[in-house]
């Protein structure tokens, strides 16, 4: 292994191999091996490609393995062995993350980092309130990075103290309403009309793409065949904005259209949607195909299942 302390995940033992670039895991077994030392990154190599540097692990609500890579990323995998789950997501921000520890919390497990941006270093935290996925308020959850909520009882028209922030354009949510992008100048910003609850941050997009498809034919594989997707759904939970394409030279379908409602009063923040939505989508035939779900809002976006529609040809 390499010189890196193991970390222990339910009954498995989780290291990092000789050579930084490989996550292993021991764990039980069923057959006639007692134990065995997995590659738990054999599906996403590229994700540890920078070499793994330093681990954490929480685990409440939910097992994430936490690593932080040489090349400044901060790089999780989701773990539900019982349920035969093993997720990895990259998390990157403007900046290098430089390390990253986790502490008990009531509402989730605290996960802490320590970020350097233009040689400026900051101490954050991700928002307990996402991982504990409690939405009944969501204008106080934090989808930014680098950010800072502010709440008063009289809605305020400026803010102050963010000189960690100074010279950028920062997203805001002022009380769950998406706002337009200010840049900060003499450490504060402008907020018009005021509001009560205010969050500004640097904004990231987040990307959803599933893994290269298969879909059994009668003839044999779809693989080297032409394939041509016309429509994709999508199941969401407590979610707002999103769009899809596919592929990354496609045109992105904004989902937000689909889930107005008559009954939103004018000039209020948009209520969480939950339900199916489906939509057309512009793409060619080509081999195989790179559906691409994303969301750039510091608002929640949750995706339960992903659907697609498409032809598949030729032999």
């Amino acid at each position: 292994s390499a010189y890196l302390p193991a970390i222990v995940i339910a009954q498995s033992l989780n290291f990092v191999q000789r050579g930084a670039l490989k996550m292993r895991q021991v764990g039980p077994r069923t057959d006639n091996q007692p134990w065995a030392a997995t590659d738990i990154t054999v599906l996403a190599e590229h994700v540890t490609r920078g070499g793994v540097i330093q681990t954490a692990a929480m685990n409440f609500p939910t097992t994430i393995l936490w690593v932080v890579t040489g090349d400044g990323k901060l790089v999780g995998m989701t773990q539900e062995v019982e349920q035969n789950v093993f997720g990895w997501h990259v998390h990157e921000t403007d900046g290098v993350v430089e390390s990253v520890a986790v502490v008990y919390g009531s509402e989730a497990d605290e996960v802490w980092l320590s970020v350097l941006r233009d040689g400026q270093r900051s101490i954050e935290r991700l928002d307990t309130a996402v991982f504990a996925r409690d939405f009944a308020n969501y204008s106080r959850m934090i989808y930014l990075d680098c950010a800072t909520r502010a709440e008063s009882e009289t809605p305020l028209s400026t803010l102050s103290g963010l000189d960690h922030l100074e010279g950028r354009e920062c997203y805001v949510l002022a009380d769950g309403s998406e706002r337009t992008p200010v840049r900060v100048v003499g450490g504060t910003i402008a907020i018009e009309p005021a509001a009560s609850t205010v969050i500004v941050g640097l904004p990231f997009t987040a990307k959803l793409q599933p893994s290269r498809l298969e879909v059994p034919m009668r003839d044999g594989t779809s693989q080297q065949r032409q394939w041509k997707l016309s429509r994709v759904g999508l199941y969401l939970h407590d979610s707002i904005g999103g769009s899809v394409a596919d592929g990354e030279l496609a045109r992105f379908e904004p989902l937000t259209p689909q889930m107005r409602r008559v009954s939103t009063p004018m000039g209020s923040p948009p209520a969480l949607f939950t339900g199916e939505i489906e939509t057309p989508v512009e793409s060619s035939a080509r081999r195989n195909t790179d559906v691409i779900v994303e969301t750039d809002k510091p608002l929640p976006f949750n995706v339960g299942a992903l659907v697609l529609k498409l032809d598949i040809y030729g032999a």
